[in-house]
């Protein structure tokens, strides 16, 4: 039998499954969590859309969407998906939308009405940002998920890919002891621990690790 899904995966995946039309995602991690999310509506046979303010609405590949080449604005973006041609997406990412909330009840109360129209259209809309702010309007009808940090699995691949690109070689042992002393950064954070690492010692000094680590996330929390 296969390995049973993370759980933070799973929870995903269920959110994405029972169609909850609003959910908050805490992250910092854009990238990585855009990956699984990907990977997820693909196993899902559903359509996913991404937007930012930058690039406005666009196809999970970053091309823009056919019709919505003004959405770069929240307003606009919001007007588009609770009108009555939003296009045949299921799924939404929005990025660091939910910024633009707290001061300006007109965007509030257009995304309470895209979530009553997305409830009943059996489509989801996902807000990514590190630290969301909810509105005290949307907290009840909002789901929130926390992404969690990469596992020590999961920094093993990291340091694993980084590997293949030098002309050094370390036990399993070694890369795991290493993955662990990498615990609680981002996979950014810790994929620049692990090459600083390999560019400048050429070798996996976990107590150097643990050091980098440890003055990473005092400059993240001041």
């Amino acid at each position: 039998m296969g390995s049973e899904p993370a759980a933070p995966e799973a929870r995903l995946r269920a959110l994405l499954r029972a169609r909850c039309p609003l959910v908050f995602v805490e992250s910092s991690e854009e990238e990585r969590f855009e990956r699984l999310l990907i990977r997820l509506t693909e196993g899902l046979a559903v359509r996913l859309a991404m937007w930012s303010v930058a690039q406005g609405l666009t196809d999970a590949q970053g091309q823009p969407l056919t019709g919505a080449q003004e959405t770069h604005q929240p307003e606009s973006l919001l007007r588009l998906l609770g009108g009555p041609n939003p296009g045949p997406t299921e799924v939404y990412l929005l990025r660091d939308l939910d910024a633009h909330l707290p001061h300006d009840l007109v965007l509030q109360r257009r995304l309470r009405e895209l979530t009553r129209a997305f409830r009943g259209a059996g489509r989801t809309c996902l807000l990514i940002s590190a630290a969301p702010q909810i509105p005290s309007g949307l907290v009840r009808v909002a789901e929130r998920f926390e992404f969690p940090l990469p596992t020590a699995a999961e920094l093993r691949h990291v340091l694993q890919s980084l590997l293949t690109s030098t002309d050094l070689s370390f036990s399993e042992a070694e890369v795991a002891v290493a993955a662990e002393a990498a615990l609680g950064l981002t996979e950014i954070e810790a994929e620049t621990l692990f090459a600083c690492a390999l560019v400048e010692d050429r070798c996996l000094d976990p107590a150097a690790l643990e050091k980098g680590r440890e003055a990473r996330l005092r400059d993240v929390t001041g």
